[in-house]
């Protein structure tokens, strides 16, 4: 019994000590924040969530963000995303003229806001140095909607003077039939170490809807969006 312990216990003290002097690999657990800007299109342009428009939207995240570790020889490892995400559809309207009143095209915004969960399994593809390597990841992530708002602004012009109304409509009661999106992600880039508890990774991101029929029985139409990832984690 004790030479059976006395083996576990330095088998527990050679991984240690490999996973301590691995100096093969720049995958490091870590944990820190994610923001994104991005762009993005419905995945159906005459979808009921957005109406009949086809303009893109500007959007973005921000999120708690992890990486763990599962080979460090193969520089394997799992990258997780807890966080909010937001899209503006921006329409612009041409005015009109009626009399003495005179209207300027105006502007109509829907913002429309989720919390997110995201999960990718990512690669060290092309090692640099011990400090810099090159990225690869696929995933897929889940967003609920929890509010939509619009929002009209109109600027005319009545009897020589110009003024600007701002009509603002909120709702957090969404429709479960808009509540629910999927999307599957993959991304692309560097992943930098510039110190020894310090990780930078920056990667262009793309996002592709999936269809209701393959995830949630009430899934949103959704967006596909392309964006730029730039995550500052603590390493350990």
């Amino acid at each position: 019994m004790k030479n059976k312990f006395i083996a576990l216990l330095f088998i527990t003290l050679s991984l240690q000590t490999i996973a301590k002097n691995d100096s093969t690999s720049v995958v490091k657990n870590g944990i820190g924040i994610s923001i994104a800007p991005m762009f993005s299109m419905p995945t159906d342009p005459n979808g009921n969530l957005y109406g009949n428009s086809t303009k893109g939207s500007i959007g973005g995240t921000a999120a708690l963000c992890q990486n763990i570790v599962l080979s460090k020889k193969q520089n394997f490892y799992l990258y997780t995303e807890l966080g909010f995400q937001t899209y503006a559809y921006i329409n612009n309207y041409a005015g009109y003229s009626s009399g003495s009143l005179t209207s300027s095209p105006y502007k109509f915004v829907e913002r429309t806001n989720y919390g997110y969960f995201s999960l990718s399994l990512q690669k060290v593809i092309f090692k640099i140095s011990n400090k810099l390597g090159m990225f690869v990841g696929i995933g897929a992530q889940a967003s609920y909607c929890y509010s939509q708002s619009l929002t009209l602004e109109e600027t005319y012009i009545v009897n020589g003077q110009t003024k600007t109304n701002i009509y603002t409509n909120s709702s957090y009661h969404i429709s479960p039939d808009n509540q629910w999106a999927a999307a599957g992600v993959a991304r692309l880039g560097f992943m930098v170490n510039p110190v020894k508890h310090l990780s930078l990774n920056i990667a262009p991101i793309f996002y592709y809807g999936l269809n209701p029929n393959l995830v949630f029985k009430n899934n949103n139409l959704g967006y596909n969006s392309l964006g730029l990832n730039l995550q500052i984690m603590y390493s350990f």
